[in-house]
Protein backbone atom coordinates (compact mmCIF):
# COMPACT_ATOMS: atom_id res chain seq x y z
CA UNK A 1 0.00 0.00 0.00
CA UNK A 2 1.47 3.20 -1.15
CA UNK A 3 0.84 6.40 0.00
CA UNK A 4 2.11 9.80 -1.53
CA UNK A 5 2.15 13.52 -0.13
CA UNK A 6 3.05 16.02 -3.16
CA UNK A 7 3.89 20.21 -2.69
CA UNK A 8 4.49 22.72 -4.83
CA UNK A 9 6.81 25.55 -4.71
CA UNK A 10 6.02 29.27 -6.07
CA UNK A 11 7.91 31.20 -8.22
CA UNK A 12 9.14 28.39 -10.61
CA UNK A 13 11.84 27.32 -12.07
CA UNK A 14 13.53 25.57 -9.10
CA UNK A 15 17.10 25.49 -9.29
CA UNK A 16 18.36 23.63 -5.83
CA UNK A 17 17.16 20.72 -4.09
CA UNK A 18 17.50 18.92 -1.06
CA UNK A 19 16.52 14.78 -0.92
CA UNK A 20 16.14 12.64 1.46
CA UNK A 21 15.57 9.29 -1.22
CA UNK A 22 16.70 6.00 -1.75
CA UNK A 23 15.81 3.14 -4.22
CA UNK A 24 13.06 1.22 -3.70
CA UNK A 25 14.13 -2.56 -2.15
CA UNK A 26 12.63 -5.33 -3.78
CA UNK A 27 10.36 -7.65 -1.33
CA UNK A 28 11.26 -11.52 0.23
CA UNK A 29 10.80 -13.64 -2.01
CA UNK A 30 9.34 -16.62 -0.39
CA UNK A 31 9.36 -19.00 -2.52
CA UNK A 32 12.57 -18.78 -3.30
CA UNK A 33 14.92 -20.93 -0.61
CA UNK A 34 16.87 -19.00 2.29
CA UNK A 35 20.63 -19.91 1.44
CA UNK A 36 19.63 -18.22 -2.28
CA UNK A 37 19.12 -14.90 -0.68
CA UNK A 38 21.43 -15.09 1.74
CA UNK A 39 23.68 -12.88 -0.11
CA UNK A 40 21.48 -10.36 -1.25
CA UNK A 41 20.76 -9.52 2.32
CA UNK A 42 23.16 -10.98 4.80
CA UNK A 43 26.49 -9.12 5.35
CA UNK A 44 29.01 -11.07 7.59
CA UNK A 45 32.36 -10.94 9.49
CA UNK A 46 33.55 -14.49 10.59
CA UNK A 47 30.29 -15.72 10.47
CA UNK A 48 31.99 -19.29 9.86
CA UNK A 49 33.42 -19.01 13.26
CA UNK A 50 30.60 -19.21 15.39
CA UNK A 51 30.35 -23.00 14.75
CA UNK A 52 33.74 -23.14 17.18
CA UNK A 53 31.70 -20.86 20.05
CA UNK A 54 30.19 -23.93 22.16
CA UNK A 55 28.65 -21.92 24.88
CA UNK A 56 26.93 -18.24 24.79
CA UNK A 57 25.41 -16.11 27.35
CA UNK A 58 23.10 -13.63 26.12
CA UNK A 59 22.76 -10.33 28.60
CA UNK A 60 21.85 -8.29 25.40
CA UNK A 61 18.49 -9.23 23.65
CA UNK A 62 16.87 -5.95 21.74
CA UNK A 63 13.43 -6.25 19.78
CA UNK A 64 12.83 -2.63 18.74
CA UNK A 65 9.77 -1.49 17.85
CA UNK A 66 9.68 1.50 15.84
CA UNK A 67 5.95 3.34 16.38
CA UNK A 68 6.47 6.64 14.92
CA UNK A 69 8.35 7.40 11.91
CA UNK A 70 8.62 10.87 9.81
CA UNK A 71 9.93 11.90 6.64
CA UNK A 72 10.30 15.83 4.52
CA UNK A 73 11.41 16.73 1.43
CA UNK A 74 12.13 20.35 0.35
CA UNK A 75 12.57 22.44 -2.71
CA UNK A 76 13.43 25.26 -3.60
CA UNK A 77 12.94 27.96 -6.79
CA UNK A 78 14.69 30.43 -8.51
CA UNK A 79 13.90 33.42 -5.95
CA UNK A 80 14.80 31.13 -3.01
CA UNK A 81 11.42 30.08 -2.34
CA UNK A 82 10.36 27.06 -0.95
CA UNK A 83 7.96 24.39 -1.15
CA UNK A 84 8.60 21.75 2.33
CA UNK A 85 6.22 18.27 2.40
CA UNK A 86 6.62 16.38 5.77
CA UNK A 87 4.47 13.48 7.02
CA UNK A 88 4.73 11.47 9.82
CA UNK A 89 3.12 7.96 10.95
CA UNK A 90 2.27 6.37 14.38
CA UNK A 91 1.40 2.96 14.91
CA UNK A 92 -1.46 2.00 16.70
CA UNK A 93 -3.28 -0.96 18.02
CA UNK A 94 -0.49 -3.12 19.60
CA UNK A 95 0.25 -3.10 23.63
CA UNK A 96 3.31 -2.84 25.69
CA UNK A 97 2.38 -5.90 26.93
CA UNK A 98 1.72 -7.71 23.38
CA UNK A 99 5.21 -6.57 22.50
CA UNK A 100 6.49 -8.10 25.50
CA UNK A 101 4.54 -11.74 24.74
CA UNK A 102 6.64 -11.23 21.28
CA UNK A 103 9.93 -10.11 22.58
CA UNK A 104 9.89 -13.25 24.84
CA UNK A 105 8.36 -15.57 22.19
CA UNK A 106 11.41 -14.60 19.53
CA UNK A 107 14.36 -15.38 22.96
CA UNK A 108 12.48 -18.62 23.02
CA UNK A 109 12.87 -19.47 19.62
CA UNK A 110 16.55 -17.76 19.27
CA UNK A 111 17.87 -20.03 22.36
CA UNK A 112 15.88 -23.15 20.75
CA UNK A 113 18.04 -22.54 17.68
CA UNK A 114 21.13 -22.41 19.38
CA UNK A 115 20.57 -25.41 21.13
CA UNK A 116 18.95 -27.09 18.34
CA UNK A 117 22.48 -26.37 16.55
CA UNK A 118 24.90 -28.23 19.06
CA UNK A 119 25.72 -24.27 21.16
CA UNK A 120 25.20 -24.54 25.19
CA UNK A 121 23.31 -21.37 26.53
CA UNK A 122 23.34 -20.10 29.96
CA UNK A 123 19.85 -19.92 31.60
CA UNK A 124 18.42 -16.39 32.03
CA UNK A 125 17.92 -16.98 35.60
CA UNK A 126 21.48 -17.71 36.13
CA UNK A 127 22.46 -15.13 34.33
CA UNK A 128 19.97 -12.31 36.61
CA UNK A 129 21.84 -13.57 39.65
CA UNK A 130 26.01 -13.37 38.10
CA UNK A 131 27.62 -10.06 39.95
CA UNK A 132 28.99 -9.25 36.76
CA UNK A 133 25.74 -8.38 34.79
CA UNK A 134 24.29 -6.42 38.29
CA UNK A 135 27.28 -4.40 38.13
CA UNK A 136 25.63 -3.41 34.85
CA UNK A 137 23.37 -1.60 36.88
CA UNK A 138 24.37 1.88 36.06
CA UNK A 139 23.99 1.04 32.12
CA UNK A 140 20.21 -0.58 32.41
CA UNK A 141 17.19 1.19 30.80
CA UNK A 142 13.84 -0.51 32.47
CA UNK A 143 12.11 -1.69 29.29
CA UNK A 144 10.13 -1.23 27.58
CA UNK A 145 12.53 1.65 27.00
CA UNK A 146 11.48 4.82 24.58
CA UNK A 147 13.82 6.27 22.40
CA UNK A 148 12.53 9.39 20.34
CA UNK A 149 14.82 10.71 17.86
CA UNK A 150 14.46 13.20 15.31
CA UNK A 151 13.36 11.13 12.56
CA UNK A 152 11.48 8.45 14.72
CA UNK A 153 10.92 6.98 18.25
CA UNK A 154 11.29 3.22 19.14
CA UNK A 155 10.29 1.02 22.12
CA UNK A 156 12.79 -1.20 22.94
CA UNK A 157 12.27 -4.23 24.84
CA UNK A 158 13.88 -7.14 26.60
CA UNK A 159 13.74 -10.98 27.23
CA UNK A 160 11.19 -11.25 30.39
CA UNK A 161 11.46 -7.51 30.82
CA UNK A 162 14.61 -7.27 31.86
CA UNK A 163 17.06 -3.79 32.00
CA UNK A 164 18.93 -3.49 28.27
CA UNK A 165 21.74 -1.82 27.97
CA UNK A 166 23.23 -0.03 24.65
CA UNK A 167 27.14 0.03 24.13
CA UNK A 168 29.40 3.06 23.05
CA UNK A 169 28.49 4.28 19.64
CA UNK A 170 24.96 2.87 19.27
CA UNK A 171 23.21 4.83 16.41
CA UNK A 172 19.72 3.87 17.97
CA UNK A 173 20.30 5.98 20.42
CA UNK A 174 19.10 9.47 20.38
CA UNK A 175 21.61 12.51 20.66
CA UNK A 176 21.08 13.02 24.14
CA UNK A 177 21.15 9.21 25.60
CA UNK A 178 24.70 8.71 23.58
CA UNK A 179 25.90 11.89 24.85
CA UNK A 180 24.83 10.99 28.59
CA UNK A 181 26.04 7.70 28.14
CA UNK A 182 29.65 8.96 26.89
CA UNK A 183 30.06 11.07 29.83
CA UNK A 184 29.10 7.69 32.26
CA UNK A 185 32.39 7.04 34.65
CA UNK A 186 33.69 3.60 35.10
CA UNK A 187 34.12 0.75 33.55
CA UNK A 188 31.86 0.47 29.69
CA UNK A 189 29.90 -2.15 28.88
CA UNK A 190 32.73 -3.47 26.42
CA UNK A 191 34.44 -4.21 29.60
CA UNK A 192 31.45 -5.48 31.52
CA UNK A 193 30.77 -7.53 28.98
CA UNK A 194 34.21 -9.51 29.25
CA UNK A 195 33.68 -9.86 33.27
CA UNK A 196 30.29 -11.82 32.24
CA UNK A 197 32.68 -13.96 30.06
CA UNK A 198 34.89 -14.87 32.47
CA UNK A 199 32.29 -15.82 35.33
CA UNK A 200 30.08 -17.06 33.34
CA UNK A 201 32.89 -19.40 31.07
CA UNK A 202 30.78 -18.42 27.78
CA UNK A 203 31.17 -16.04 24.89
CA UNK A 204 28.40 -13.07 25.29
CA UNK A 205 25.75 -12.48 22.48
CA UNK A 206 23.88 -9.57 21.65
CA UNK A 207 21.15 -9.81 19.23
CA UNK A 208 19.14 -6.72 18.15
CA UNK A 209 16.02 -7.03 15.95
CA UNK A 210 14.50 -3.88 14.37
CA UNK A 211 10.95 -3.93 13.35
CA UNK A 212 9.98 -1.25 11.27
CA UNK A 213 6.12 -0.30 9.78
CA UNK A 214 6.27 2.06 7.30
CA UNK A 215 8.97 2.98 4.45
CA UNK A 216 9.27 6.45 3.33
CA UNK A 217 10.87 8.36 0.92
CA UNK A 218 11.58 12.10 0.30
CA UNK A 219 12.19 13.73 -3.00
CA UNK A 220 11.84 16.74 -5.26
CA UNK A 221 11.09 16.95 -9.39
CA UNK A 222 11.84 21.00 -9.99
CA UNK A 223 9.44 23.15 -8.01
CA UNK A 224 7.55 20.04 -6.63
CA UNK A 225 8.66 18.33 -3.05
CA UNK A 226 6.79 14.73 -2.18
CA UNK A 227 7.12 12.26 0.57
CA UNK A 228 6.33 8.60 -0.68
CA UNK A 229 5.15 6.00 2.49
CA UNK A 230 4.93 2.55 1.57
CA UNK A 231 2.80 0.45 5.02
CA UNK A 232 5.15 -2.47 5.34
CA UNK A 233 6.12 -4.48 8.34
CA UNK A 234 9.97 -4.93 7.72
CA UNK A 235 13.24 -5.74 9.51
CA UNK A 236 15.58 -2.57 9.41
CA UNK A 237 19.10 -2.72 7.60
CA UNK A 238 22.48 -2.76 9.60
CA UNK A 239 20.72 -2.58 12.92
CA UNK A 240 19.36 -6.08 12.80
CA UNK A 241 22.10 -8.06 13.82
CA UNK A 242 23.90 -10.95 16.03
CA UNK A 243 27.29 -10.56 17.28
CA UNK A 244 29.67 -12.32 19.55
CA UNK A 245 32.02 -9.02 20.27
CA UNK A 246 34.79 -10.94 22.14
CA UNK A 247 35.12 -13.10 19.03
CA UNK A 248 34.56 -10.63 16.35
CA UNK A 249 31.61 -11.88 14.78
CA UNK A 250 29.24 -10.10 13.15
CA UNK A 251 25.98 -10.70 10.94
CA UNK A 252 23.48 -8.28 10.22
CA UNK A 253 20.90 -7.37 7.59
CA UNK A 254 22.48 -5.17 4.85
CA UNK A 255 18.99 -5.11 3.14
CA UNK A 256 15.47 -4.35 4.39
CA UNK A 257 13.44 -7.31 4.96
CA UNK A 258 10.08 -6.90 4.13
CA UNK A 259 6.65 -8.37 2.44
CA UNK A 260 4.02 -6.64 0.12
CA UNK A 261 1.67 -7.72 2.01
CA UNK A 262 -0.72 -5.01 4.10
CA UNK A 263 -3.46 -7.36 5.69
CA UNK A 264 -1.77 -5.79 8.96
CA UNK A 265 -3.09 -2.61 8.19
CA UNK A 266 -6.78 -2.12 9.80
CA UNK A 267 -7.38 1.91 8.64
CA UNK A 268 -5.03 5.01 8.33
CA UNK A 269 -6.72 8.17 9.42
CA UNK A 270 -5.22 11.11 9.18
CA UNK A 271 -5.27 13.68 12.59
CA UNK A 272 -5.02 16.97 11.12
CA UNK A 273 -7.03 16.54 7.74
CA UNK A 274 -6.51 19.18 5.60
CA UNK A 275 -4.14 21.33 7.08
CA UNK A 276 -1.48 22.29 4.59
CA UNK A 277 -0.61 25.45 6.09
CA UNK A 278 2.22 28.30 4.46
CA UNK A 279 5.19 28.87 6.99
CA UNK A 280 4.14 31.80 8.80
CA UNK A 281 6.17 35.21 8.75
CA UNK A 282 8.63 36.62 6.40
CA UNK A 283 9.28 33.31 4.09
CA UNK A 284 5.34 33.16 4.07
CA UNK A 285 5.31 36.84 2.15
CA UNK A 286 7.58 35.57 -0.53
CA UNK A 287 6.04 32.41 -1.13
CA UNK A 288 7.58 29.67 0.85
CA UNK A 289 5.10 26.98 1.55
CA UNK A 290 4.88 23.89 3.71
CA UNK A 291 2.62 21.10 4.24
CA UNK A 292 2.27 18.73 7.07
CA UNK A 293 0.67 15.82 7.82
CA UNK A 294 0.18 12.94 10.95
CA UNK A 295 -1.66 10.08 10.22
CA UNK A 296 -2.40 6.94 12.52
CA UNK A 297 -2.11 3.69 11.04
CA UNK A 298 -4.32 1.40 13.28
CA UNK A 299 -3.75 -2.46 13.57
CA UNK A 300 -4.88 -5.84 15.27
CA UNK A 301 -2.51 -6.99 17.17
CA UNK A 302 -2.98 -10.66 16.36
CA UNK A 303 -2.37 -9.89 12.61
CA UNK A 304 0.83 -7.34 13.46
CA UNK A 305 2.10 -10.31 15.65
CA UNK A 306 1.46 -12.79 12.55
CA UNK A 307 3.43 -10.50 9.84
CA UNK A 308 6.09 -9.44 12.52
CA UNK A 309 6.33 -13.28 13.85
CA UNK A 310 7.07 -14.42 10.25
CA UNK A 311 9.89 -11.79 9.37
CA UNK A 312 11.55 -12.09 12.55
CA UNK A 313 12.09 -16.13 11.64
CA UNK A 314 12.36 -15.35 7.82
CA UNK A 315 15.85 -13.10 9.76
CA UNK A 316 16.73 -15.71 12.02
CA UNK A 317 17.04 -18.27 9.24
CA UNK A 318 18.99 -16.05 7.72
CA UNK A 319 21.54 -15.25 10.25
CA UNK A 320 22.28 -19.14 11.37
CA UNK A 321 23.09 -19.66 7.44
CA UNK A 322 26.08 -17.86 7.99
CA UNK A 323 26.64 -19.25 11.53
CA UNK A 324 27.17 -22.88 10.73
Amino acid sequence: MKFSLVLQSLLIPAIATVVACSSAPKAWDESAPIDTQAEAYIQDKNGDDFKDVKKVVIPYFQMEFVVKSSASATAFSESGNSATAAQMFQLSGVTDEQMQTMTDRFYDNLVAQLKKQGHTVVPHADLLKMKSFQAFEKFHKPTPHLEERNASTSKFFSYKGMPTYFVDGDQRLSVSNALGSAFSFGKRPAALEEDIEKESGAKVLRARYVVDFVSQAGSTNGNMASVDANYQVAMAPQFTSVTVPSEGILIHLKAPLFTTSTSWVKSVNEMNAGSNRAISGVTALLGSTRSTHEYIIETEAPVWDASVSKMVAVTQQLFFSKMK
